[in-house]
Formats: C-alpha cells, sequence, structure tokens
C-alpha cells in the first residue's frame, strides 16, 4: 500500500522537479520517446493485468499503466497535460492504495489470493463490496471520480500538444495519444472483469464463514472514498493549487529548451552596461 500510494510517485515526482528541469534540451529531443514509452507502459500494463489470476497482481500491473497516463502528461508539455499528470499520481496514490488495503483485508480472512478462490462476495460481503466497486470504478476513470479527472486531463493535454505538431507534418504525437486511449477501454475491461469474478456469480469463498468490514476498516475506506469523490467533483482546488508548479515546469522544460537565436543574443548584448562587457 505504502509503494502504490508513495513510492510509485518519488519517480513521476523527479522527472517533474529533476529529471527534466535539469536537462530541457535533452529532455525537449527525447519527448517522443517519453511519450513512446509511456503509451507502452499504458497499453503492456493492462495487457498484463488482463492475464493475472492473483488479484494483487492485478492491481499491481494496474499501476503500471496508470503511472504511463503521468508520463504522457508530463511529456505532453502542455498546461493541462501536466496538472493532470499531477491529479492522477495523487488519485492513483488514492485508489490504488485503497484497492490493495482491500485486498489485504481479503487476505486476512481467507489467506488466499487466487481469484479463482472466490465469487459471489456481494452478496456475503455487502459492506466490502460497495467500496470495493466504488475504488474499481475510480480507478477506471469513471466520470464523478479522480480517476477520471486525472486522466481526461492527461489525455486532452497531451491532444492539445499534439495536433499543432501534426497540422505542420509530424503526426507520431498524435498517433501515440491516441493509442493511449486504448488504455482506458483495457482498464475497464481487466478491473470490470476482475470485479463481475469477485464479487459476482456463484457464493465461493474459503475459510467461510467470513465477516464484513469493522467499524475501523470502513472508517479508512470511507475518508480514501470521500477524498476520491472530493478530487473528481471539485478539482478547481487540485488545479489552482498545482497551476504555479505546473507552469515553472513548462517553463523550464518548454522554454529553456528552445535554442536562443543570435539577434536575440546580439540585442541583449547591446542592452548590457558597457562596464559589463
Amino acid at each position: 500500500m505504502i509503494l502504490a500510494g508513495v513510492l510509485l510517485k518519488m519517480g513521476t515526482y523527479g522527472f517533474i522537479k529533476l529529471g527534466f528541469p535539469l536537462f530541457p534540451q535533452a529532455a525537449s529531443a527525447a519527448v517522443e520517446w517519453v511519450m513512446l514509452v509511456a503509451v507502452i507502459s499504458i497499453i503492456y500494463g493492462a495487457c498484463l493485468a488482463l492475464v493475472q489470476t492473483d488479484i494483487k497482481k492485478i492491481i499491481a500491473y494496474s499501476s503500471i499503466s496508470h503511472l504511463g497516463y503521468v508520463m504522457l502528461g508530463l511529456a505532453s508539455l502542455d498546461l493541462i497535460g501536466i496538472q493532470g499528470a499531477i491529479i492522477q499520481m495523487v488519485s492513483h496514490g488514492l485508489t490504488a492504495a485503497g484497492l490493495f488495503l482491500m485486498v489485504g483485508m481479503i487476505y486476512e480472512r481467507c489467506h488466499t489470493r487466487e481469484l479463482a478462490a472466490y465469487g459471489g462476495l456481494a452478496k456475503i460481503l455487502p459492506v466490502y463490496s460497495v467500496f470495493f466497486m466504488i475504488l474499481t470504478l475510480a480507478a477506471i476513470g469513471l466520470p464523478t471520480t479522480s480517476g477520471f479527472t486525472g486522466e481526461f486531463l492527461v489525455l486532452l493535454g497531451a491532444f492539445n500538444a499534439a495536433w499543432p505538431l501534426h497540422v505542420a507534418g509530424n503526426s507520431v504525437p498524435l498517433v501515440m495519444t491516441g493509442l493511449a486511449v486504448t488504455g482506458v477501454v483495457l482498464g475497464a475491461m481487466y478491473m470490470l472483469w476482475f470485479a463481475q469474478r469477485f464479487l459476482y456469480g456463484a457464493v465461493k469463498v474459503p475459510h467461510a464463514p467470513v465477516v464484513d468490514l469493522n467499524a475501523r476498516e470502513r472508517a479508512i475506506l470511507a475518508t480514501l472514498v470521500v477524498a476520491v469523490f472530493w478530487l473528481g467533483l471539485f478539482p478547481q482546488e487540485a488545479l489552482r493549487k498545482t497551476e504555479v508548479a505546473a507552469r515553472q515546469y513548462q517553463q523550464w522544460v518548454d522554454v529553456a529548451a528552445k535554442p536562443v537565436a543570435p539577434t536575440a543574443r546580439a540585442a541583449d548584448a547591446a542592452l548590457q552596461p558597457e562596464a559589463a562587457r
């Protein structure tokens, strides 16, 4: 849970604060390669999650896909995409941490993570199933949840950045952004398939009978769910607080990466005091 909620974001935070700003020219030159790796992560992570039989591994591989959206937004160098990447980092921290926590709760009761060992949990663990379904829908980007806010802004920013390049004759960023959209479909496939087999169908649970969530577990999950809906319904405050950092990142990488024209250098030199020459 700590890995998904906090430590995974250290890498993307490092790109925002250190990796790209320290080497703007290199970042600008490699931006299409970064987008390619991001799209591969989105699709490959989703495909890996589709074939898993361990419920913990399904969520773990989904994190690869979700972090791909973060890198796509950062590589777009568009303000909306950058802010979407930051919100996606927070959203993934909430949803993935919550889902890992729920996997731990059911493992504590049943002592197995094999998906085939479960079925029909909605009938015997209704409160658990409600929380699990909410976090699952947030993970696939259901509108009104934080997952939708992050993914939508990332894709919008990527398309905003890719379209002028497409008009100028470079269609590679637009094609890669279009491929990234397939990750939304794949994400819905593996998470809904997971929920359908896990929560519905014939009742099947090892070490029965099992008890539903206690008050402490409900309070923890309710806090995460409130944060998920708050970020999904009221993103304005988060966008306002991230705008300064996003603009600073954009200026460091995008503006600093552009070479200064010789005439501009000459004009700057002419404006300097004579004594400073």
